[in-house]
């Protein structure tokens, strides 16, 4: 047995354990496909599981997309860590630099192997202004790693760059009662142990 929700006039909701019960009212399935019909239009009310891939395909509601077009899936994990690992590595000859949609020229972050905008899959990089303001923040507490750990609760920012993709990150020298929406920001880097280099962000000047 199904149970039911319905409104309460006086206010809330109640619940009943009674078999709903169909409908009669209104046109029917058999009405509709009639209705389809006298119009000519009788392709239009098949049902979903009767329609093939290539009928979508033909009628322009989904597009076919090759396997070569796509590539396995060890091929797409490869390129996103060297996407990744380019990233990083501007980092640490402090340059930011992020990823522009060769088709429609986007930018977007984090680094990723196909443009959400246009689906291209060509891409340069380009190193942008660092102009930010904050979008929003929180704070993390342990457990955490060592490093942050010893520095909690750990700010944690997100900006929005001017060219307009967000960057999750850290604000440097901000005291943390003292973050406020829109503030503008500018880029820096903050060296760490073990030839890392993070992206920082801190008050314009």
């Amino acid at each position: 047995m199904t149970s039911t929700v319905r409104s309460n006039p006086a206010g809330g909701w109640e619940f009943s354990d009674a078999p709903r019960r169909e409908s009669t009212d209104g046109p029917t399935k058999d009405d509709f496909e009639e209705d389809l019909s006298a119009e000519g239009r009788t392709d239009q009310g098949r049902n979903r599981e009767d329609r093939s891939f290539e009928d979508d395909v033909e009628e322009g509601h989904t597009k076919e997309v090759r396997p070569e077009e796509v590539g396995d899936e060890e091929d797409r994990s490869t390129q996103d860590c060297a996407e990744a690992r380019r990233l990083h590595d501007n980092a640490r000859a402090h340059r930011l630099d992020i990823q522009r949609c060769d088709g429609c020229e986007a930018f977007r972050f984090p680094p990723e192997a196909g443009c959400f905008a246009c689906s291209s899959t060509n891409a340069s990089w380009v190193t942008v202004s660092g102009r930010a303001s904050l979008y929003t923040w929180t704070a993390a507490y342990p457990p955490l790693l060592p490093y942050f750990e010893e520095r909690t609760p750990w700010p944690i920012a997100v900006v929005q760059l001017d060219e307009g993709p967000r960057m999750t990150t850290n604000l440097a020298d901000v005291p943390f009662d003292e973050y406020e929406f829109g503030m503008a920001l500018r880029a820096g880097f903050e060296e760490l142990a073990g030839d890392v280099t993070l992206v920082v962000f801190r008050r314009a000047e």
